[in-house]
C-alpha cells in the first residue's frame, strides 16, 4: 500500500485525511449543485432542519450541530431565505431570537437531494470497503471527531496585553 510521508519521513495520515475530506466535500458539493441547485453547506442546513421538523431550530443550534460559525450560518440562512427554502419566525419568549424552519420547498429539496447523497455515498463506500471495514471506518471516524472536538480551544474575550 502506498503511504504518504512528510519530509522528515513520518507518516502523513493527517495530510491524507485532510485531502480526503477536501475531495469528498468537492464531490458532494458538485452533486448538490447539479441535483439540487444548492451548495453542500445549504443542503446540510436543510437536511438538519428536515431531521428536526416539525420543530424549528435557532441559528446557534444549527451552528453547533453543523460545527459552523454563527456568521457563516447566518449567511447561509440569508441565502436559503432568499430562495424561500427556510422561514424565520420570532421566538415566542424573546423577540430578539429567531426560530428557523424549512419550508415545504426546503424539505422537498432536502429529501430529493438526500436520496442522491445517499446513493453516491453508497457507491463510494461499496466500491472499496467491505461491511466490516465500513463499520470500522464509522467507529474510527467517531473517535477522531470526538478527539478533535475535545481539542477546540475556547475563545476568550480578553484583549491582547490584558
Amino acid at each position: 500500500m502506498d503511504t504518504a510521508a512528510t519530509p522528515d519521513g513520518r507518516d502523513d495520515a493527517s495530510g491524507r485525511l485532510i485531502a480526503l475530506g477536501s475531495d469528498l466535500e468537492g464531490v458532494f458539493d458538485r452533486l448538490a449543485r447539479r441535483q439540487g441547485n444548492i451548495t453542500l453547506v445549504q443542503y446540510r442546513v436543510l437536511a438538519t432542519l428536515a431531521a428536526h421538523a416539525p420543530d424549528p431550530l435557532e441559528p446557534w443550534q444549527l451552528a453547533r450541530l453543523l460545527t459552523m460559525g454563527s456568521n457563516h450560518v447566518t449567511m447561509v440562512l440569508d441565502q436559503l431565505a432568499a430562495r424561500e427554502m427556510i422561514s424565520r419566525a420570532p421566538h415566542p419568549h424573546d423577540g430578539r431570537r429567531r426560530l428557523i424552519s424549512a419550508t415545504p420547498l426546503g424539505l422537498e429539496t432536502a429529501r430529493l437531494l438526500g436520496a442522491h447523497v445517499a446513493a453516491l455515498e453508497e457507491r463510494i463506500m461499496s466500491s472499496v470497503l467491505s461491511d466490516a471495514e465500513r463499520a470500522q471506518l464509522h467507529a474510527i471516524a467517531a473517535k477522531l471527531q470526538a478527539a478533535v472536538a475535545a481539542m477546540v480551544v475556547p475563545t476568550t474575550r480578553q484583549r491582547p496585553g490584558s
